[in-house]
């Protein structure tokens, strides 16, 4: 969709931000002593995400797809310049997403770190997010989409056939929520504010450099700021915001985010991907969700009232008893993380053009992820 006007998007209010990463926690490895027991948690503090000023959001012309790939730019504050392995880690990490992407723009991340306790969490991400009218979104999915992927992205539902399986007392919004780096791969463009900010944990034993394994007892730095950085590009779910409303007693309205298009229960997908309704309620009432990609399952978190992870997250390996990749709520110590080819079909889905496949990366995890499988419409 080409709009006449490139003028530049200004926020009605651009301090508000939304974290998505409030349960990224430590999880002890099975051999792991007893100093290594307890789990980092850090609580939800979701904000209402940004409505643009009428008509100031655009879609513009990019450039061809390739011809520049995705720029991750760090903006390292002082406590995180004082420490330049962990701020070469984060580099890595940057460095390996650039790898993957190939949007020709550039997302910004205000990084740092700062002391949350030994108890507190490993680290978190906050994301400028903005409300999108459902149709026109639905539209930049599908303008954006692969040729492999257009075939499931067309029939997403539209606005006038979505349906969600929500709370009673929190009714679904009209618009769809994305994050700005998110809404910078399907084009829209005008932001001038960094797209993320992520924080570390100082109060950790980090391992900084995973190339010769990970001290026991030590988090894998570099996988963790891989992770914050996928929640950045997109990988959030309302599903938290719908908990906190149940939790809250609030009858606030809740907004799916562009991952919850993807968002049903099992079997769903492959029956009537159209018509079946998006999940955007916690694990206490729809206990089984599942991101369906047009070929498999992939099991998600379900929110603190669900099953005690937050939503925007794969399935914990510690309740699975099996890894399905970076974007797992927990990081274990003494391993390291990565990503896996099912999280790379994730964001393609949700509007990023993908590089090579993960899996053919040497030394890339998920080559055997344990998936529940469907058959698929395609």
């Amino acid at each position: 969709m080409l709009l006449a006007s490139h003028v530049p998007l200004p926020l009605a209010r651009r301090t508000w931000w939304v974290l998505v990463t409030a349960l990224l926690l430590a999880a002890p490895a099975a051999h792991a002593g007893a100093a290594d027991k307890a789990d980092a948690l850090c609580e939800v503090r979701f904000r209402e995400p940004l409505r643009p000023r009428a008509g100031k959001l655009l879609r513009v012309p990019r450039a061809p797809e390739g011809t520049t790939g995705t720029t991750i730019q760090l903006l390292p504050g002082a406590a995180l310049q004082a420490v330049p392995e962990a701020l070469a880690a984060f580099q890595a990490a940057a460095d390996e997403w650039e790898t993957l992407l190939n949007d020709p723009v550039t997302v910004q991340i205000d990084c740092d770190l700062e002391a949350m306790g030994a108890l507190g969490p490993l680290g978190y991400a906050a994301s400028q997010a903005l409300l999108v009218p459902y149709d026109e979104l639905r539209d930049a999915l599908i303008a954006d989409a692969s040729a492999e992927e257009l075939s499931l992205i067309q029939r997403l539902p539209t606005a006038a056939q979505v349906t969600y399986i929500h709370p009673r007392a929190n009714m679904p919004t009209s618009d769809l929520v994305a994050s700005q780096g998110n809404l910078k791969a399907l084009g829209y463009t005008g932001f001038t504010d960094p797209d993320t900010l992520i924080r570390f944990n100082s109060d950790f034993t980090w391992d900084y450099d995973p190339s010769n394994g990970i001290t026991p007892g030590t988090i894998d730095f570099r996988g963790v700021a891989l992770h914050e950085i996928g929640h950045g590009l997109g990988f959030i779910s309302g599903v938290d915001s719908a908990d906190s409303r149940i939790s809250n007693n609030s009858t606030n309205s809740v907004s799916a985010w562009v991952m919850d298009l993807f968002r049903l229960r099992p079997g769903d997908g492959a029956t009537d991907f159209t018509r079946t309704p998006r999940v955007l309620t916690s694990g206490s009432f729809e206990p089984i969700q599942v991101f369906f990609d047009g070929r498999i399952e992939i099991l998600m978190s379900t929110a603190r009232g669900g099953d005690g992870r937050q939503a925007s997250h794969l399935k914990d390996d510690r309740q699975l008893g099996f890894d399905l990749g970076v974007m797992d709520p927990t990081a274990t110590r003494g391993f390291v993380k990565d990503l896996s080819p099912a999280e790379l079909r994730i964001f393609g889905l949700i509007g990023w053009d993908m590089n090579t496949p993960q899996a053919a990366r040497p030394g890339a995890a998920g080559a055997d992820r344990r998936l529940t499988h469907t058959s698929s419409e395609e």
